[in-house]
């Protein structure tokens, strides 16, 4: 991949249907069960008795989900690992969890910077936000798949969406919808049955029922999250597959944007924080005045208004 041509409209390929993507993360689950399900049953089986341990034993519970939590993102990067090698990943399941422990810090400054990013296009009146949540949301498999690290990630990805906004952006949506119909579903299914028995009783139920718990933590890990990360890697191999290289300029520009929105992002989080505090100490001093009753009143500001938001906006998205 060291060309230099960019793709023109002439040359514009359309992605395959979201069905038939869906389609082939069926097919790719059915392939490689086994190896799907032993990686995500390890974080079930640790996560799944502090359903009822959190009732009983809080302090345990807490252990329980922070361990949980841990092994549930080596889990996630062991899945990317499997997709990657088609299913047969070196080593096994053992060797898919190594592989997510060497690439675990990586992996979170990855994440970081994607998140900070996108962070500063939401200080942007949340459109651009949006935009660059979809924009950046190969940059992970730009990681894992190619070996590009930090902002080279964020860039490459940037590059393989552009063009393709809209029909990237309905295929997540797609995925979501059918994710969303079954844990809709799983829920009717798990919790009708105690919600009419307590109607037929008189009394009233709040907390979900143990089974729901569990039989959403099943779902959710051993079926929803392993089907969208091979649905996006599909998603990925087709944009990869419909465009060009990166050009060297176009890196470049890219990189100045994404630094920029990094740049928006520390400011607006800097200003957060100042006017939080500045809020505080506002509030605290109305109410030793007060005796404790606050009437504290803030101007509006507008943060942004010196920035240029409109000349940043049709820099990046004209």
């Amino acid at each position: 991949m060291n060309g230099t041509q960019t793709i023109s409209p002439a040359t514009y390929q359309p992605l395959p249907p979201a069905s038939k993507m869906f389609l082939g993360a069926l097919l790719f689950y059915a392939e490689h069960w086994h190896v799907i399900l032993g990686i995500a049953l390890i974080p079930i089986l640790i996560a799944g008795p502090n359903i009822l341990l959190g009732k009983y034993t809080p302090s345990l519970a807490i252990l329980i989900a922070m361990l949980a939590t841990v092994v549930g993102v080596l889990a996630r990067l062991a899945m990317f690992d499997v997709v990657s090698e088609n299913g047969e990943p070196s080593g096994g399941i053992i060797g898919a969890y190594k592989k997510g422990w060497q690439i675990l810090i990586p992996f979170v400054w990855v994440s970081a910077l994607v998140t900070l990013t996108t962070l500063g296009g939401f200080f942007l009146f949340i459109v651009p936000g949006v935009l660059l949540s979809i924009w950046l949301s190969m940059s992970l498999y730009a990681f894992i798949v190619e070996g590009h690290k930090g902002i080279s990630a964020l860039t490459t990805s940037w590059h393989y969406v552009k063009g393709y906004w809209f029909p990237v952006f309905w295929r997540f949506v797609f995925l979501g919808i059918i994710i969303g119909a079954a844990n809709l579903l799983i829920g009717l299914a798990t919790t009708s049955p105690v919600f009419f028995a307590a109607l037929k009783t008189g009394g009233a139920t709040t907390d979900p029922s143990p089974l729901w718990q569990f039989v959403s933590l099943l779902f959710n890990n051993a079926v929803a999250s392993p089907l969208y990360i091979i649905y996006a890697y599909i998603l990925y191999q087709s944009l990869r597959t419909v465009k060009n290289a990166l050009p060297v300029e176009d890196q470049t520009q890219l990189k100045n944007k994404v630094i920029t929105f990094m740049v928006i992002s520390a400011v607006g989080i800097l200003a957060f924080t100042v006017f939080a505090g500045f809020f505080l100490s506002r509030l605290i001093q109305e109410l030793i005045a007060s005796g404790g009753t606050p009437n504290l009143v803030l101007a509006p500001y507008p943060l942004f208004a010196s920035l240029g938001t409109s000349s940043l906006l049709e820099i990046f998205f004209r």
